[in-house]
This record gives structure tokens, sequence and C-alpha cells, in this order.
């Protein structure tokens, strides 16, 4: 009998134990995570998001409820299991949040600084962590790569905690009850004071990725676009819309480097920028290059301008850009081959291997016109890659 209540108090310990560990490895990362966001909001120059343990569990109940379900998107169905509200400014009022203005991110990667990573190389999405009057958040993870973030307004949550209006211009979908038009504008209007009067990304401060990532809704014009530039005047400091006379991306070299698409309020099919923002997408950049970008705008009948450096990152130890029809790599290791697009629409989707019978070979597509593979054999022997646009590369064992 000892024995047993023994053995079964062993295995409880280790239980809870893992158990333990596991919550402690799952708030290292959600805490990683709002440093690694506020990173990003440091590079802009803005002021930052203070956690919101509210916002963050209607986040992480969004998360568990995608991957339950195994589906995507901001909206949830009240007949599924899970369910926590329609739209995420529903699922926040439900957890105890004051307000229904909320703004959420969603991404799917393999930890949250990567989901991060990819929601800020995208072109609509990324206007969220750019917001002028937000100043709190909420973080929720689900460990089947899914990062979901709630973002929030503290005044307009406290305007909500108040006393609400009984007369003149009420909002009627902000809160619970009634609030007046002039306190929530009087709410946005003080953090939009405390940020700069123009933010730009990228920075200089964080090394960038060379491709805009895909999100939907879809902004893109071409199957494979460089990375997204956007400018937000802060309509606090700018009471009309500024007027851009020239946009130009130059690399290391002085090249000027072609822009497949300029987008603001005027062309913007979504509807989704305000009159203040500007964006403009080169065609693919390069790996590990620094490049120049220049504004020159007319506000108030003055002329100004903008000027200011990024780079993208550097490639890995294992990482190939394939310039050359012959690539030599060690057997037994894994690397990541990447294909250079030479247009727009020079996207690799999938590939072909040739190999003798006596070499051994894993692969798959892991990103953006990348494979990752390792091959096993001897030193000498070829692999012949086919890519979807018909390319061809051979890989020389060394």
């Amino acid at each position: 009998m000892r024995i047993s209540l023994l053995i079964t108090f062993i295995i409880l310990l280790l239980f809870f134990g893992c158990a333990q560990k596991e919550y402690i490895q799952r708030d290292l990362r959600l805490e990683h995570g709002y440093n690694y966001l506020n990173h990003y909001r440091q590079a802009l120059g803005m002021i930052p998001l203070h956690k919101n343990l509210t916002l963050e569990k209607a986040a992480t109940a969004h998360a568990h409820y995608l991957a339950f379900h195994h589906t995507t998107g901001h909206t949830e169905s009240r007949s599924k299991s899970g369910f926590s509200g329609l739209h995420a400014g529903d699922r926040a009022v439900r957890f105890g949040y004051s307000t229904y203005d909320v703004i959420e991110n969603i991404a799917y990667g393999k930890d949250v600084s990567t989901s991060i990573d990819m929601l800020f190389a995208t072109l609509y999405h990324r206007l969220g962590f750019m917001d002028w009057s937000i100043d709190e958040v909420g973080i929720g993870y689900d460990s089947k790569g899914i990062t979901v973030v709630d973002m929030g307004r503290s005044l307009v949550r406290q305007a909500c905690e108040s006393a609400y209006a009984r007369i003149g211009k009420v909002y009627t979908n902000i809160c619970k009850k009634p609030l007046a038009v002039s306190r929530y504008q009087r709410a946005i209007a003080m953090n939009q004071k405390l940020n700069p009067p123009i933010i730009y990304w990228p920075t200089k401060q964080i090394s960038v990725v060379p491709y805009a990532y895909p999100e939907s809704p879809n902004p893109y014009r071409y199957l494979l676009e460089g990375y997204p530039i956007t400018i937000r005047f802060n309509p606090f400091y700018f009471s009309q819309r500024p007027k851009i006379i020239v946009f130009q991306l130059k690399d290391h070299n002085g090249k000027k480097i072609r822009l497949l698409q300029q987008i603001d309020r005027t062309n913007d099919r979504m509807h989704i920028f305000s009159s203040y923002d500007f964006a403009y997408i080169p065609e693919a950049l390069e790996w590990g290059k620094m490049y120049r970008a220049s504004l020159i705008y007319s506000y108030r009948g003055q002329i100004r301008s903008l000027t200011w450096s990024f780079s993208t990152k550097k490639p890995t130890k294992n990482f190939i850009v394939l310039k050359k029809k012959v690539i030599k790599i060690k057997p037994n290791r894994w690397y990541e081959l990447y294909w250079q697009p030479c247009s727009p629409t020079d996207k690799i989707t999938t590939y072909r291997y040739y190999c003798p019978k006596n070499v051994n070979i894993k692969g798959y597509m892991k990103g953006i016109n990348t494979i990752a593979i390792r091959i096993e054999g001897k030193p000498g022997q070829r692999v012949k890659l086919v890519l979807s646009n018909g390319k061809r590369i051979i890989l020389q064992l060394n």
C-alpha cells in the first residue's frame, strides 16, 4: 500500500513538475513577445505598450479557439465550442475589458517573435502596431503556432468606466453605454500627442527580410514584392494631408530601386489607409544589403524632406543565395537555399530533384523562395534541383 502511494506521489510530482515547466516556458515566451513588440515600437520612436492581463486572456482564448477548430481569422462562431465573442472587442469585453475599441493582429509563426516579424513584413497588419493612440496590449499564444495580439487604449477604457453621456453626440459602439464623441476624441489625441509627428518603417535599428509576407486582405499586385515601406503622418501635428512630391529608394551603391506599387488613401482598394498614410513597395530586395530612402513632401506651402537608411538581414551560416549553377555543400547538414527573384512573378512554389539511388534527400519549402534541404551521400555525388520556374541547380557534395 505504501509503495503504491509512493509511486502515485512520484507520478503526481513528475506531472505537476512538467506542467509547471510548460507554464514557465509559455510565460517566458510571452514576456519575450511583449519585449520584442516594444523593441519595434522603440525603433519607431513610439510610446511603449503596457501589458494588460484582460487583453491577454481574450487573445489567448481566441488563439486556442483557432487552434482547436483548425481555422483562421478574427471572428468566432457562437455554435462552436470555445466561443468567447464574435469579434475581438466582444471577446475583450467578455473577459472584463471596458471597451470594444480593440485592434487585433494574428499570425501563424513558430513563436511570438517570429509572428511579430511576419506581421511587420506586411502592408496592412503592421499598421495596427503603428497606431498612434494604443498604449496597452495582450498577447495570446497556442502551441500549434498561433499568435494573437490584442491592442487597446487605456484612456478610452477609463472613459468607458466612468459616467456615460446623456446628451450631445455619442458613440454607441465603443462602450457598453453611450460615450461622448468629444471625450473619445480627447482620449485619442492625448496619446497621439505623445508620439512623433512622423514615423516610418523599416528603420536602421532592426534588419528586415527582403520581401513582403502575404496577408489577407491582399494588397499586392504581383506574386512576390519587396519589403513594404510605410510612412505615417501624425494627425495631431498635421491638420491637413501632406502632399508627396517624390519618394526614392536606392541601394548602398546609389542605384535606384524599382518601385512596384505606391499606395495611399486614394488608391487603397481595401480602404484601410487614412489620409495620412503612404506606402511604397519595391521589387524584392537582396539579403544583407543597406538601403537609403528619401521623401520630399509639401505641407502648408513649405517643401520638406526626410531621409533614412535601413538594412536587410544578413544570411546565416548555412543560408545560400542561389547565384551559381553549381553549389557545393557538405553532406548530412541542413541548408536553406534561397532563389533571388528576377521579376515580381518569379516565385518558387515547388521543386523536384534527381539523384543517384544511394543518395537520401530530406527537404521542404521553408519560406518565400526558400528550400530547406539535407542530403545524405558521399563527397563528389550530385543532386539536380529543378525549381518551379524552370531553373536548374546542381548541388555537389563536398
